[in-house]
């Protein structure tokens, strides 16, 4: 048996990840994103998008999962993106639940 972790391991993941990210809306063809043909500002938000644990759920090196960047190596969603785009920005959405909680205004 392969050691888990090991580089086939991680080109399938890989290709999973590749395979199912999924665009909700591609407005003004913004995909492909480019160096080369893309101009402004490009944000990736959301408080996973830079965070291999929550991208990893439960499938990772550690038991049903954790946080953060430390615990193995890997590309999150905005490395990536910035690799195309080093101008990218990155908006962490946890401060405003920090803020607001997670229910609006009304409590709903």
């Amino acid at each position: 048996l392969s050691p888990p972790g090991c580089d086939a391991h991680r080109a399938l993941a890989r290709e999973a990840v590749a395979k199912s990210c999924v665009l909700l809306r591609n407005q003004a063809s913004t995909l492909p994103i480019s160096d080369e043909t893309q101009s402004g500002r490009l944000i990736v938000t959301g408080c996973g998008a830079h965070d291999l644990g929550v991208q990893c759920g439960g499938w990772s090196m550690q038991w049903q999962g954790c946080s953060g960047n430390a615990f193995t190596l890997g590309t999150t969603l905005f490395d990536g993106v910035r690799a195309i785009r080093p101008d990218a920005e990155h908006f962490d959405t946890q401060a405003f639940r920090d803020a607001f909680g997670s229910a609006g205004a009304d409590g709903r």
